[in-house]
This record gives structure tokens, sequence and C-alpha cells, in this order.
């Protein structure tokens, strides 16, 4: 090799780049499965004091909030509580004793369309919408009728609440 030569060859693995190189490709496959998902919140409903001998019912609201997955269709039933089989079937809250307080869950704030789902009585309605990822607040709204003959004392209920999605 002349001198040339072997200062060219030199020079040439100084300087990145000049050198040769070989390269290779591929893929990589990435993946995910969204699944429809859906979680359920509540606001309670406090009817405060009740005064059975004034004459005037009683009215409270509340709210059911729903986070689902975008786009998944849901609906929203309510059960009937925890004491119905003692109230002919009806919502009712008990005390810590034997007397019930009856009371009814509605859609809308003029107390028209009942609340209810698959377990309660024929008439009722459920809630259907779709999930946008987000929390989606339903309100609900309570009532209890006037003059109902009832002792004094602290009244609760529990009412279970069913997203079918």
């Amino acid at each position: 090799m002349t001198s040339r030569i072997k200062w060219l060859a030199a020079l040439a693995a100084l300087v990145p780049g000049l050198a040769l190189a070989a390269t290779a490709t591929g893929n990589l496959s990435v993946s995910a499965t969204v699944s429809d998902t859906c979680t359920v919140g509540t606001s309670s409903i406090d009817f405060g004091a009740y005064n059975p001998i004034s004459g005037s019912a009683r009215s409270g609201t509340g709210a059911v909030k729903v986070t689902c997955t975008t786009g998944t269709p849901y609906s929203i039933e309510l059960g009937t509580g925890a004491n119905t089989a003692s109230c002919s079937g009806n919502r009712c809250m008990k005390d810590a004793s034997t007397h019930y307080l009856p009371y009814e869950l509605y859609l809308d704030s003029g107390h028209v369309t009942v609340w209810g789902g698959a377990d309660y009585v024929a008439g009722t309605a459920k809630v259907s919408q779709t999930g946008t990822g987000a929390e989606q607040t339903h309100d609900l709204y309570g009532g209890i009728a006037a003059s109902q003959n009832v002792p004094a004392g602290s009244y609760s209920d529990t009412v279970t609440i069913t997203i079918s999605y």
C-alpha cells in the first residue's frame, strides 16, 4: 500500500460516518383492549325534619353519579329499598323499632315519574345514557307524602343502584 492510501484509510477510520455500517429494521406490535366499564357514586337524599301533623309533604334531592367508558351505553335502575317487604311493596324508611315512613324516588322534580327498575312495581322508569368517559350526574327527587301518622324518631332506608352496561 502506498503511503497515500494508508493515510486516507487512517483518516476514514477517524471520521465518524465514513466507515461502512450495516443496518437492519423490524416492526414492534403495540396493542391494548379497552373494556366497557362503569362506576357509580351517589349524593344522598336528606329529607330533614318531617312533621306528620303539619299537613305538608316533604321533598329532597340527591344524585346518581355514573362514569362509563366513552361510548358505553348504560341504564340506571333503583331498587325498592331494604324495607319494602314490610311496606306492601313500596319504598319506606324504618326507625330503630318497627315503624315505617313511606317515601318515593322520582326522575323529575314534579314527582310524576317514579324511578324504578326490574325489581320494582310496573310503570316505573329507568335512566338510559351513553358514557362519555367523564362523570355524568343524574338528579333524583324524593318525596314524603303529607300527613303520614308515624311516631317521632330517626328513619332511614338503603336503596340498591344497579348500572347495566
